[in-house]
């Protein structure tokens, strides 16, 4: 697997890979140095999204965010707004039993960028298939309130702006990219081995940021059926049996704050929704992985 250069991920260097090639089913892996350092024309492509409608839907799933939520938003607000597009942020409360629910209802009412999106019971899944929903945006960011980047932000509005459907911000995308504990590290590759042979998965990553065209995955979205931590890798992995283009993106990770789950507390859940998913997704004629040259 190809390398990122150091400089390029420090510097933020945007990347750009071509669609050519690209056959149904597959991930396309940008790697090249020659890719990164290729210059992105970004006012282009920023100057097409219409203002007068969120050209941008942000959504961050919200549980028991407490000390985090208003320090996210602020930063957001404030790194988004150079892109001189309207964007619209979901804050997606689900089920918290601290202060979340009040603190994103009282940004939501101090910003009109902002709208709360309210969901009962924990749920991941739910989160964000209600912010899928919701959004208005024809463009959709998924940030986690530990994760989240202005980089990825604007090389996958571009890569989406230039033919993709889908966008995954990659920590196993090559090496040093994972700063976990190494058990986290490691129940992750596993996590992505058993995709591989189990569904014919042929990215290397299925959690994390995300961008998404919402016209194309809305229909898929709504045949998931699962609705904990595991919502997303079905989304994917019913993407790509689909047929949509996905892409991945390096980057990097690093633990701010414990998880909001333990590891433990989440195998009897994930267990059942892989077993879940097992039962009602074939696997795609197509897994390989290509790599844009």
């Amino acid at each position: 697997m190809g390398g990122v250069p150091r400089k390029a991920l420090k510097e933020g260097l945007s990347i750009v890979g071509r669609a050519t090639g690209h056959r149904s089913g597959a991930v396309t892996h940008l790697s090249t140095e020659s890719e990164i350092v290729q210059p992105v024309d970004d006012d282009h492509t920023f100057s097409t999204l219409t203002r007068n409608r969120p050209a941008v839907s942000v959504i961050i799933p919200l549980h028991n965010e407490e000390f985090v939520v208003a320090g996210i938003v602020a930063k957001l607000l404030d790194e988004l707004n150079e892109f001189n597009i309207e964007i619209e942020f979901l804050l997606c409360e689900n089920g918290s039993k601290d202060q979340t629910r009040g603190i994103a209802s009282k940004l939501a009412s101090e910003h009109a960028s902002i709208r709360l999106v309210l969901n009962d019971h924990r749920s991941y899944g739910e989160a964000l298939r209600s912010g899928i929903r919701e959004a208005r945006g024809e463009l959709l960011i998924i940030f986690n309130a530990d994760l989240f980047s202005k980089r990825f932000f604007k090389d996958s509005i571009t890569l989406l702006a230039n033919g993709y459907d889908i966008v995954v911000g990659s920590k196993r995308f090559c090496r040093g990219l994972d700063h976990r504990p190494w058990l986290r590290r490691a129940i992750t590759a596993s996590f992505n081995i058993f995709l591989k042979f189990a569904f014919g998965f042929s990215g290397t990553d299925t959690h994390g940021m995300k961008a998404l065209r919402r016209s194309r995955i809305l229909d898929i979205c709504s045949t998931c059926q699962t609705f904990n931590e595991v919502f997303d890798t079905e989304l994917i992995l019913r993407a790509q049996h689909a047929g949509l283009k996905i892409c991945e993106l390096p980057v990097e990770v690093r633990d701010i704050r414990p998880p909001r789950l333990s590891l433990l507390a989440r195998i009897p859940s994930t267990v059942r929704d892989l077993w879940t998913i097992g039962r009602n997704l074939k696997r795609p004629h197509q897994t390989e992985i290509r790599k844009s040259r």
